[in-house]
């Protein structure tokens, strides 16, 4: 059982003993990249949307539309699936040793382009009371668990089985601070780790990490910006009281994440599906890297920098795609793709050698076939004594046909051991 700590006060207080205090009041974003497992999210209808919903909705699409050309930010469908229960936990290894820090209801809305079935999952946590690292490190370790029915249960599995939607990439994190914290504390938001966890007593250092939470890579006077493999720290100057005021102001960053998660979603797809191929025992052929070329140039869409209007927006989702690291799961691709298309080169020549086996045979069959009656006459005009010169060269001549295709079909056996 998961040791429940009480009331919303109560929460806050124990909060402090896990790094809650650390960090100021802030937006929490998690950004969930999958694919439709069916055709069961072109029925999603989506709740009735209204208010800050509705709000958010509206920002990001404004956003889109000023940010990229029409024809593609129309593409992309945007829904407010539902409201759920977030259930935040301590890092403890053994699940019943876990304490339940709190709960907050929040907004999850869904982004779709429904052509390719590429789809992210956001999920809202405005002004969030939790610790925010724990929340992170639940994001890391696929645990974020929410309330249903008296249960709690992962949250994965519960958008898989009511939206078909399958995880597919890493998930990321839009953190957006009101005002700026210690460089340590900066890092632990950017590895998505708890910071004070009850589990461990060392401290994050790695220079690369370091590194990124001193790299602001802002383009605009708004805030600063800090990029690390699966999260973005955003620090405002100007931190609006209200959430609903703050949303139009953190949108452009949640569409440039949206964006990059499909990316994400659409290069490890193709990654899982040449990965199968190449553990299949059966042969493979060519009619596969044909579908996977196909199916992944419906994306390149997403990859086209200049679909974005303004050149401080492309150094913005290009700052963003390093950061997050984007291009490694493409150079997974591409070494898996070479991979595979070596392996049907292999099964190719496999398969022509079976054929040249097979059309060798006939051929000596065919050959034997005419060769046979031709020494038949031969040896009957030998018995009546009426044979001639030519009869004879002439059955040298076939003699000397078959001997070489028996020679060259033992040779070709010998290679195809080999």
């Amino acid at each position: 059982m998961i040791n429940k700590m009480g009331q919303l006060s109560t929460v806050i207080e124990k909060v402090d003993q896990y790094a809650g205090s650390k960090y100021p009041p802030l937006d929490l974003y998690i950004l969930i990249p999958c694919v439709t497992e069916n055709d069961r999210v072109r029925s999603i209808v989506g709740n009735e949307s209204e208010g800050i919903s509705n709000k958010f909705l509206k920002s990001i699409a404004e956003v889109a539309k000023y940010e990229m050309d029409n024809g593609l930010a129309s593409q992309l469908e945007r829904k407010f699936l539902c409201q759920v229960t977030i259930v935040c936990l301590t890092d403890d290894v053994d699940h019943d040793e876990k304490i339940e820090l709190g709960r907050q209801k929040v907004n999850l809305y869904l982004t779709v382009h429904m052509e390719t079935g590429l789809a992210c999952v956001t999920l809202v946590f405005p002004d969030t009371p939790l610790s925010v690292t724990h929340l992170l490190d639940q994001m890391s370790r696929d645990e974020i668990l929410i309330e249903e029915q008296n249960e709690t249960i992962n949250l994965l599995d519960w958008i898989s089985t009511k939206y078909g939607l399958r995880r597919m990439g890493l998930s990321r994190s839009f953190t957006n601070l009101s005002s700026r914290v210690d460089v340590e504390d900066l890092m632990y938001l950017l590895a998505n780790e708890v910071n004070g966890s009850r589990m461990i007593e060392y401290k994050l250092i790695g220079r690369s990490l370091k590194e990124a939470a001193e790299n602001n890579i802002a383009q605009f006077d708004l805030s600063e910006v800090y990029v690390n493999e699966c999260s973005v720290v955003q620090i405002y100057k100007d931190y609006k009281k209200l959430y609903e005021d703050r949303i139009y102001d953190q949108a452009l960053t949640l569409f440039i994440m949206e964006i990059i998660l499909l990316q994400d979603v659409a290069v490890s797809r193709v990654n899982e599906r040449v990965s199968n191929e190449l553990n299949r025992k059966s042969d493979i052929s060519l009619k596969v890297i044909e579908e996977l070329n196909l199916n992944f140039a419906k994306t390149m869409f997403l990859w086209n920098l200049n679909h974005f209007k303004y050149s401080a927006t492309r150094a913005v989702v290009s700052s963003f795609v390093n950061g997050l690291k984007i291009h490694e799961q493409i150079e997974i691709y591409r070494t898996n793709k070479e991979f595979l298309e070596d392996l049907i080169n292999v099964y190719t020549a496999r398969r022509t050698n079976r054929m040249s086996f097979f059309l060798n045979i006939v051929i000596l069959f065919l050959t034997l076939s005419q060769v046979l009656p031709i020494y038949y006459d031969i040896s009957k005009k030998v018995v009546e004594g009426s044979v001639t010169p030519f009869d004879i060269g002439f059955g040298m001549v076939s003699l000397f046909i078959v001997c070489s295709l028996l020679f060259f079909s033992r040779v070709f056996l010998l290679q195809k051991k080999e």
